[in-house]
């Protein structure tokens, strides 16, 4: 039954809104999923042995961690996001020993109270945005001190990316009963640029908070993927200028065109399903990404060339993927879960929380 809800899942549709592109007709690829043989993910991670490592956290009660669903490395550190506490915590990306706790929570000018999206900037700032106070908080890279809150009008912004030339892009959340997403791009100084172009109408408000709506790709540029329903990423360069966009074909786990035209029509339906695949890393070879129902976090990855399509099952779906580019998928273990065939790895599992790495 778990595995046939996964297989649900995975027919979710995405769409993404768009601003500008970079020049010439926009390039569409299209990756068909139809036809794909299904393997349990486990496979693929004894096939790739060499290619895992773990990394104990640290769990003492300064940076001890609740849900972990979303990271960004750099070469010394790994930002996590922790959306039951509500922060951000900073650890080693050599031993795991916690480094920070960046900002906290509340209702100060220097806090928040939501950590709607996060990232840091060519200058080594994080960028921290609080979508329920309206606000970006700047942090230094170096010392996590707080530099100062920018609010933010007439727009609820539920992620952020800092772009090349120092600005900003955020995607938006629908104001009012206006039911429009799109991408918003911002320069230095949070004074809207010119040029975005209103998304179409989403059918979940609430379930896009979910989602990762930027994901990093290679170099500088990066994705958009939403919860929608035409079942599409779009790639951007480092400066929002868009690149092409990827079509996918889940096949048989398409969702039905019924059931799609019901949800757009009536958006309060999808309550009733509250569920989301968001492909979030592309390549020639393979693609990837998160399932999302209401109470848990699940993902597939996906081998275009042998045509393999592997998903968790019950025992890997307790994995959170917590970060993709191209080169790596990455998952939070908490502490305690019983997966032997994770032991080789994370001997200490029954007792701190762990980061696995996967090289793609």
């Amino acid at each position: 039954m778990k595995h046939r809800l996964l297989s649900l899942l995975l027919a979710l549709p995405l769409s993404v809104s768009c601003v500008k592109t970079t020049g010439g007709a926009l390039t569409v690829e299209k990756i068909d999923f139809a036809g794909f043989e299904e393997r349990p993910f486990s496979e693929y991670l004894s096939e790739h042995v060499a290619d895992v490592s773990a990394l104990g956290v640290d769990t003492s009660r300064q940076y001890r961690l609740g849900q972990i669903d979303r990271a960004l490395f750099t070469d010394s550190e790994i930002l996590l996001r922790d959306i039951r506490m509500q922060k951000i915590v900073a650890v080693s990306r050599t031993d795991g020993r916690g480094l920070a706790s960046v900002g906290s929570l509340g209702r100060a000018n220097n806090e928040y109270l939501q950590v709607s999206g996060f990232d840091r900037d060519a200058s080594g700032k994080i960028w921290i945005l609080d979508a329920r106070s309206k606000k970006v908080l700047e942090y230094d890279g170096a010392t996590y001190a707080f530099l100062g809150s920018h609010p933010l009008e007439k727009i609820t912004p539920v992620d952020i990316k800092c772009l090349g030339d120092g600005g900003f892009m955020f995607f938006r959340y629908p104001d009012g009963n206006d039911w429009q997403f799109q991408l918003q791009a911002y320069s230095d100084g949070f004074v809207q640029k010119d040029g975005a172009v209103p998304g179409l109408k989403s059918f979940d408000p609430a379930g896009i908070l979910s989602s990762c709506s930027f994901n990093p790709a290679d170099g500088s540029s990066f994705y958009s993927s939403n919860v929608f329903i035409d079942d599409r990423v779009t790639l951007l360069d480092g400066n929002g200028g868009i690149v092409k966009q990827f079509a996918f074909d889940f096949g048989k786990y398409r969702f039905p065109d019924d059931l799609r035209a019901s949800i757009s029509s009536h958006p309060e339906e999808l309550a009733r399903y509250r569920c989301a695949c968001a492909p979030v890393f592309i390549t020639k070879g393979k693609a990837g990404g998160k399932l999302f129902d209401r109470t848990a976090l699940s993902f597939f990855l996906a081998d275009r060339e042998k045509e393999i399509l592997y998903l968790p099952g019950d025992v890997f779906g307790q994995m959170t993927l917590i970060y993709c580019d191209n080169n790596m998928m990455a998952f939070f273990l908490p502490s305690g879960m019983d997966v032997p065939q994770l032991r080789a790895f994370c001997p200490d599992l029954d007792h701190t929380d762990y980061v696995l790495m996967l090289r793609l």
